[in-house]
C-alpha cells in the first residue's frame, strides 16, 4: 500500500506541474511550451531511443559531468550481470521455478521502477535532459551499481586466505568504490560549476567596489554585458548548467548583480538591465556598466577545466 501510494503522490505531481506549465503559456505566454505538450504515440519508440541515448547514458556515468559510452557500458555490464548472475544461482537451486519467477519479477519491477523515475520528461514533446532531471534515475542505477558490485563479489569464489577475506567485506569494498567515485565526480562538479560562478560574482563585486558605494547610491541603472558564450564553447566547457556562466544568460545578470549589491550594503532602488555581448554600452551620468566581455574566463578558469569528452547523441529534430 505505501508503495502505490508513493506512485500516486508522484504521478499527482507531476499531472499537477504539466498543467500549470499548460495555464501559464496559454493565459501568459510564458514558459516552455515543448514541457507542456504530450507525445504522439507514433513517436513513443523515438522517445525510447532518446531516453535509452541521453538521459539513461548520462545515469549511467554515475553523476560524471563528461558523460561516455565506455563508462555508461561498464556500469550497465555489471548491473544486467547481477541480474543474469542470480538467474544463475537460481538455477542451481532445487526450487529453481519459484526462484526465475521471483527474480524475473525483480527484473520487472526495477525496469519499470527506472522508466518511472523519467516519466515527466519522457510523455512531453521536449528532449532537453538537464542533469537536474536525472536526479531519481541516477539514484536508482547507484543503488543496482552498489547491488551489481556486492552481487560479484559474493558469485567469485575467491582462494583461501587473504583473498576470501574480501568476500566477507564486499559491502565495505564496494561502498569504498562508490565513495571514491562520487569524490571524484564532486570535485568536476565544483570545478565546472561552483568555482565558475564564483568568479562571475568576484568581478561583478570588484567591479562595483571600485566604482565606489556612495557612487552607486545615486544612479539609477546598472547594465551588464553578457559575455559571448560561444567563446566559453569553443574552449571544450560544458553545456546545461555546467561550465558556462552564469552572467552569460539572459536571465543571470540581474541576480548576480543583486547579491553582490545585497552583500555590500547598498538597498538603492536600481534597475538592472543586461546586454549581449555585441551590443554597444549605453551612456549616461546615472548609468554604470559592467563589461563581462574583459573578463577573460579562458585565464582565471581554465586551471581546474578538463576537456570534456564527446557528449550523447540527440535526436530532437526526428521528434
Amino acid at each position: 500500500m505505501p508503495f502505490i501510494l508513493y506512485i500516486f503522490t508522484g504521478l499527482v505531481s507531476t499531472a499537477a506541474y504539466f498543467f500549470s506549465v499548460k495555464i501559464l503559456h496559454f493565459f501568459l505566454s510564458i514558459g516552455f511550451p515543448g514541457r507542456g505538450g504530450l507525445l504522439e504515440l507514433t513517436k513513443i519508440p523515438l522517445k525510447l531511443e532518446w531516453f535509452f541515448c541521453c538521459p539513461l547514458t548520462y545515469a549511467l556515468n554515475l553523476w560524471n559531468i563528461f558523460p561516455t559510452y565506455k563508462l555508461a557500458s561498464i556500469v550497465g555490464i555489471i548491473i544486467i550481470g547481477m541480474f543474469l548472475l542470480n538467474i544463475l544461482q537460481a538455477l542451481k537451486k532445487e526450487n529453481r521455478l519459484n526462484l526465475l519467477w521471483n527474480h524475473c519479477l525483480r527484473l520487472f519491477l526495477v525496469t519499470g521502477i527506472v522508466f518511472l523515475s523519467y516519466l515527466p520528461s519522457l510523455v512531453i514533446t521536449d528532449t532537453v535532459s538537464p542533469y537536474r532531471t536525472l536526479a531519481s534515475l541516477t539514484v536508482i542505477i547507484f543503488f543496482l551499481f552498489y547491488s551489481g558490485l556486492v552481487s560479484i563479489f559474493y558469485f567469485i569464489n575467491f582462494r583461501p586466505g587473504f583473498l576470501s577475506n574480501l568476500k566477507d567485506k564486499a559491502i565495505t569494498i564496494t561502498l569504498i568504490i562508490l565513495t571514491l567515485i562520487a569524490t571524484y565526480h564532486a570535485r568536476n562538479n565544483v570545478n565546472n560549476f561552483a568555482q565558475l560562478q564564483a568568479t562571475d560574482f568576484k568581478y561583478v563585486k570588484s567591479a562595483l567596489s571600485e566604482y565606489g558605494i556612495s557612487e552607486l547610491s545615486r544612479i539609477s541603472e546598472i547594465y551588464v554585458r553578457r559575455i559571448d558564450e560561444n567563446k566559453i564553447r569553443e574552449k571544450g566547457f560544458l553545456y546545461d548548467e555546467f561550465g558556462i556562466s552564469t552572467t552569460s544568460h539572459p536571465w543571470g545578470p540581474a541576480n548576480v548583480v543583486r547579491m553582490a549589491l545585497h552583500e555590500l550594503g547598498i538597498k538603492a532602488d536600481i534597475k538592472i538591465n543586461q546586454l549581449a555581448f555585441d551590443k554597444p554600452i549605453p551612456e549616461g551620468e546615472n548609468v554604470f556598466t559592467i563589461d563581462m566581455t574583459k573578463l577573460d574566463y579562458v585565464n582565471n578558469y581554465n586551471s581546474s577545466i578538463t576537456k570534456p569528452q564527446k557528449h550523447c547523441l540527440t535526436i530532437p529534430s526526428r521528434l
